[in-house]
């Protein structure tokens, strides 16, 4: 028999109890961990063989637990798994030996609890993912947290579509303005004109040569097709460059009775006799000077 490890008396004839064990009534019963073999307790190195297996079984379940939290926007599950279930399912698909189950178990446990495995943390009965474990997420999940993190990408994406569409908008709106300030302009000034000419062509009679301002611009909105809201600005522009043109002078006449400001084309124009014969007179220069082109050429031609 062994010597009890509480009382040792010598005169009682009895075996030691060995280290790493703990003897009483005559019985032996090694310490945890540690097996009997050859009448000592030596370390059994079953157990550091299945510790990492029972490990990484504890860290994948509660990683991927700590995904379905992050995962689950309701926050109604705990964040703490229970050991009696783990346990039971450990030994049900047989992670490890069972023959040092409950060592290995009570290895990785007490590890837990000391701060010597940061990835678990045990509190009591249950078992949680410790801060340095990752969560493990699903493919829904991770799907779901992907399209999140593009979402400021893709917001500024279509800031900058919107911007660019925009921007493009107003660009396309001052062309078009300016095309229809630029084509109202010319129709002031051949309006101009065409009265002017009517005054040259009657000899300087009784017919104006000068146009009310307010009524070149009502008749012009008119036949431009569109609405005077849209017109208004434009006319603006047309009046501002009228008004510095040299060619055009700006005077306050009394129209029915009411002083009104009027436009008149201020540059000569020819009468159409005066036109036809200038007209004439272009050809025949350009005539000659084909003429002159032709003869120096021939000369050209008999040096040769």
């Amino acid at each position: 028999p062994y010597c009890d490890s509480d009382n040792v008396d010598a005169t009682v004839d009895c075996v030691p109890c060995p280290a790493n064990a703990f003897c009483s009534e005559g019985l032996l019963s090694c310490n945890e961990n540690y097996i009997l073999s050859a009448g000592r307790c030596v370390f059994d190195e079953r157990v550091l063989e299945n510790q990492p297996r029972l490990t990484r079984f504890l860290e994948d379940k509660a990683a991927r637990h700590k995904g379905l939290l992050e995962c689950d926007t309701s926050k109604e599950q705990s964040s703490f798994l229970d050991l009696a279930t783990l346990r039971d399912e450990a030994m049900m698909y047989e992670v490890i030996d069972a023959a040092v189950f409950d060592n290995v178990w009570n290895s990785v446990l007490n590890s837990a609890r000391s701060g010597e495995l940061p990835s678990l943390e045990v509190h009591g009965e249950f078992l949680r993912a410790g801060h340095s474990l990752q969560p493990v997420l699903s493919v829904g999940c991770s799907l779901r947290f992907f399209l999140l993190s593009l979402v400021p990408y893709c917001a500024v994406v279509l800031l900058f579509v919107l911007g660019v569409f925009a921007l493009r908008t107003v660009l396309a709106r001052r062309q078009r303005q300016r095309q229809l300030v630029d084509e109202t302009l010319a129709k002031v000034y051949e309006a101009l004109q065409e009265v002017k000419q009517q005054q040259v062509n009657d000899g300087g009679g009784s017919t104006d040569a000068w146009m009310s301002v307010e009524h070149l611009r009502d008749h012009v909105i008119e036949a431009s097709g569109h609405s005077k809201a849209h017109m208004l600005p434009v006319w603006k522009e047309v009046a501002s460059r009228v008004s510095h043109d040299s060619r055009v002078h700006e005077r306050e006449r009394v129209v029915h009775g009411v002083s009104q400001p009027t436009w008149e084309w201020a540059t000569q124009l020819l009468s159409p006799r005066s036109a036809r014969r200038r007209s004439v007179m272009v050809r025949q220069q350009a005539e000659g000077s084909e003429g002159r082109s032709q003869q120096q050429q021939q000369q050209q031609q008999q040096q040769q």
